[in-house]
């Protein structure tokens, strides 16, 4: 392709590498304790990918193992047949609870820091490498002309090797995941530890072959900077000053330790905010959290609320409001359900451990090791399971409950004297006997009668009236808060997702 001339563009591009050559190139080259500094941010920055990342999927895991952990707490108490292990169980399984859902909400504000710490170090350590790479390839190796990175001593240019080693220039970044945080001697509260900067940055005495930072040149000279105004590079990292063309160009690499301060909000926003970012997610420890139900178990039985969750429990089940005595009632109930002697949980994890539930398998009477159960869908199966067997209960009696009072209507009146005068013969039967030729009421009848008749109802429907018609109402009261308690308690673990 030409242009209008008949000049081809390989031609035009030959041309202008030619004018580069035919400039002496008197610029100096980059201090090597400079360009390391920048290699060394480089480094720290790429870290903080993985480190993000392993600290996001460690909340995550939590906040989902302990809403399995709640999940089985509450299937294990629903298997349970004694109240005060019921409050046990659920009391513990509202203190885990409330730990899922502080850690759900926790992988949400983690995800946003993680993704812009992760985003500005990429971006940060992408402008360095990309940088150095152009500046250590501009030489082939030690004294070729062209170069722009001293190497040690800062009288001759760095062997790619060097650079290499320095972090500068890689091919392949790792990027594991990892909770490790990046040590005070990387970054602290008030910037970034190592990197001290360089006032004055330039190596002249090296091999003043470096045409990116040679004198400002003119509009008919091939120099690199055609002015004497003032560049940034990496967000003002590097500055880089033209002075005129019989003076040799400043470079500067900034002080970061302070970057973090106040002051540097304006005049450095970009490193300011940058670092900001990499500390936050630095700062978020995530070693503390657990992810097994023992851990999580143990935890929860330390945990200075668990009394008062046992409380609120025994006050469903017991309708009680006498505070003393459901804190009196709740330590005991710890005491003989949850820990073991100084090993606090020990007795509620060794009863998980132990525990078989039905309802999670096709066949809903298979048992199933609850701690074995790792799917949140199954424990809910056998919290269903559970729950249906109460209301098949409740729904039992409240059929024995209606058939007895059924039957307590339909009960035949008392015979009276009076029914079994006049009858002769044989048309004296039932509650009548003759007595000669006289048909009168028999005896054990009349006893009856005097008895109902009486202040005392001695009759078996009559002195069990009270059990029957109360006895399965006390079972609906139980049932029914069984089955509340349950879909109240799953509520509070899922509302929040």
């Amino acid at each position: 392709m030409t242009d209008g001339y008949g000049i081809t563009k390989p031609s035009c591009f030959l041309l202008l590498l030619a004018n580069f050559l035919l400039v002496s190139a008197t610029g100096p080259a980059l201090k090597n304790e400079g360009w390391k500094q920048m290699c060394t941010l480089a480094a720290t920055l790429d870290k903080t990918p993985g480190m993000a990342k392993g600290k996001l999927v460690k909340i995550a895991q939590g906040a989902f193992k302990a809403d399995s952990t709640a999940l089985k707490l509450m299937s294990m108490a629903a298997a349970e047949s004694d109240n005060r292990s019921k409050a046990a169980f659920r009391g513990l399984s509202r203190v885990v609870s409330r730990t899922a859902v502080s850690l759900a909400q926790k992988t949400q504000k983690v995800a946003d820091d993680a993704i812009q710490a992760t985003a500005l170090s990429a971006r940060t350590s992408g402008k360095i490498n990309e940088l150095t790479a152009l500046l250590n390839n501009a030489a082939d190796d030690g004294s070729d002309t062209g170069g722009c990175l001293a190497a040690a001593g800062d009288t001759n240019i760095a062997e790619h090797a060097e650079t290499k080693a320095a972090w500068c220039s890689y091919d392949a970044p790792s990027y594991a995941s990892t909770e490790a945080t990046i040590p005070d001697t990387e970054i602290s509260a008030a910037g970034f530890s190592q990197a001290k900067g360089v006032e004055d940055a330039k190596a002249e005495t090296a091999a003043n072959k470096c045409v990116l930072f040679d004198g400002t040149g003119g509009k008919s000279a091939g120099k690199f900077y055609q002015h004497t105004t003032k560049v940034s590079q990496v967000d003002g990292y590097l500055t880089i000053t033209g002075a005129g063309a019989a003076t040799t160009t400043a470079l500067v690499i900034e002080d970061l330790q302070q970057v973090g301060t106040p002051g540097k909000q304006t005049s450095h926003k970009n490193l300011h905010d940058l670092h900001a970012a990499v500390k936050r997610i630095n700062d978020e420890d995530t070693t503390a959290i657990k992810t097994t139900d023992e851990a999580i178990i143990k935890e929860a039985a330390i945990d200075s609320s668990l009394n008062d969750a046992i409380q609120a429990e025994l006050k469903i089940i017991s309708g009680s409001e006498d505070q003393s005595k459901l804190k009196q009632e709740a330590t005991e109930i710890i005491k003989e359900f949850v820990n073991d002697d100084n090993k606090k949980g020990e007795k509620a994890w060794q009863k998980l451990k132990s525990t078989k539930v039905k309802g999670t398998e096709a066949q809903p009477e298979t048992e199933k090791e609850l701690k074995d159960i790792n799917d949140n869908a199954k424990l809910v199966y056998a919290l269903n399971y559970y729950t249906t067997t109460a209301e098949n209960k409740l729904q039992a009696a409240d059929t024995k409950l209606a058939t007895a009072q059924a039957a307590d209507g339909q009960v035949s009146p008392a015979p009276k004297p009076d029914d079994c005068k006049g009858k002769k013969g044989t048309a004296c039967t039932e509650d009548c006997e003759l007595d000669g030729d006289i048909c009168k009421l028999k005896k054990k009848v009349e006893g009856v009668k005097k008895e109902n008749e009486g202040t005392t109802n001695t009759s078996t429907t009559g002195s069990n009236s009270f059990v029957i018609s109360t006895a399965p109402l006390w079972l609906a009261v139980l049932f029914c808060h069984n089955t509340f308690t349950l879909f109240y308690q799953l509520n509070e673990i899922y509302k929040t997702h």
